[in-house]
């Protein structure tokens, strides 16, 4: 199934009918290729979704980043750009740490590991001075 990365900071819930919603949240969201393809219909489709995308607040990435043993995402799979657009809306600290576990067994890339230790950095720095981060 297609995963999306919303960068965006709360939820937002895009639709064409009654009986096609999605709602986004921060970070990782997978959906129906056939929700997808409604959603990016050139004549029925979301205007709202095809704006998010096109801004940028919306990356839509394939499955062929999904791990077909465990159905998670796999960072490695994926272009340094998407790998690090996924850790910058990534809120969750267990799934940073995973991604960086994953980037470090591999051929790791020095940009992806970057962002992932600022990405944890900064959680952890939140959660210590009780304050919140823009990924959370």
């Amino acid at each position: 199934m297609p995963v999306l990365i919303y960068n965006g900071a709360r939820q937002h819930t895009v639709s064409v009918d009654r009986k096609t919603n999605v709602r986004l949240i921060p970070g990782k969201n997978i959906v129906e290729a056939k929700t997808l393809e409604k959603l990016m219909d050139k004549k029925a489709g979301s205007p709202g979704f095809k704006g998010l995308v096109d801004d940028g607040e919306v990356e839509v990435l394939d499955d062929t980043v999904m791990n077909p043993d465990s159905g998670d995402l796999d960072i490695t799979k994926m272009s340094a750009k998407e790998a690090k657009a996924l850790v910058d809306a990534e809120p969750n600290l267990d799934a940073l740490n995973n991604y960086l576990k994953a980037e470090e067994a591999g051929e790791s890339r020095p940009s992806v590991v970057k962002a992932i230790n600022e990405a944890i950095s900064g959680i952890k720095a939140a959660d210590e001075s009780g304050g919140s981060t823009d990924n959370e």
